[in-house]
């Protein structure tokens, strides 16, 4: 009986070893390279950068490298995963990218991804592209944090910027209330900022209502892009 337990336990440990061992296959590590450039003249930027990349949505496995001025940064990534990139650097607008596993990831053992970064000024709109509201709401869909996290990274790798958020709504209902509805989504995305601990001072708000359309006419999706706040440098 203890010879047929013996036994059993080390054929359960041998399957166990091969399970681990056909895991470890499956997160097999690529490679993934690029440079970080400044967007108005296509050269290397002229500061150290920070590059910071995470699993999504929980960010289970997180890491950080760092970059001299015209380097490139070289990470190793899960290929079964799916991470956000983030690259931040003083001066500019934090910019991130999602990588998502696919056939080039799976195939290939290094891939280059690139980063441009927007030098920050004043009057400058920092793009969100993805900080949307659902209709008529004030709701902030689940896909804007990740734009937001970059905000919030803009704005503590350059504590002396200040910034002014403008809200905007699609032209559909009331003028009133959607000067209102306007207003409900910029102090969402300033309570966000305060929340993460942003000093309310450097944060303006403005609320525009239907007074800019992106687009008039269309399909409700098409619309959707009316429905949007933009982050406005005041002052650097």
């Amino acid at each position: 009986m203890r010879v047929n337990n013996l036994i059993g336990f080390v054929l359960f440990t041998c399957i166990a070893l091969i399970h681990q061992h056909k895991q470890y296959e499956e997160e097999t590590l690529y490679s993934l390279n690029g440079g970080v450039y400044n967007d108005n003249t296509n050269q290397p930027v002229e500061v150290n950068s920070t590059v910071v990349y995470k699993t999504l949505p929980f960010g289970n496995d997180i890491g950080v490298t760092h970059l001299r001025p015209g380097f490139d940064y070289y990470i190793k990534l899960k290929k079964s995963k799916t991470y956000k990139i983030q690259v931040k650097a003083k001066g500019f607008a934090t910019s991130s990218k999602i990588v998502e596993p696919n056939q080039e990831s799976i195939s290939k053992e290094s891939i280059r991804l690139d980063f441009r970064l927007k030098p920050i000024e004043v009057g400058q709109l920092i793009e969100l592209r993805k900080l949307k509201f659902a209709q008529g709401k004030a709701d902030i869909l689940k896909d804007a944090f990740n734009d937001l996290e970059d905000l919030y990274a803009t704005l503590t790798e350059n504590p002396k910027i200040k910034i002014r958020i403008e809200g905007h709504t699609d032209i559909d209902g009331s003028a009133e209330l959607n000067m209102k509805l306007s207003k409900l989504r910029v102090e969402k995305i300033e309570e966000f900022l305060i929340n993460k601990g942003i000093d309310k001072n450097r944060i303006e708000t403005d609320a525009f209502g239907e007074a800019f359309p992106l687009v008039k006419h269309g399909t409700e999706e098409e619309r959707s892009v009316n429905r949007r706040v933009e982050i406005r440098i005041t002052s650097i």
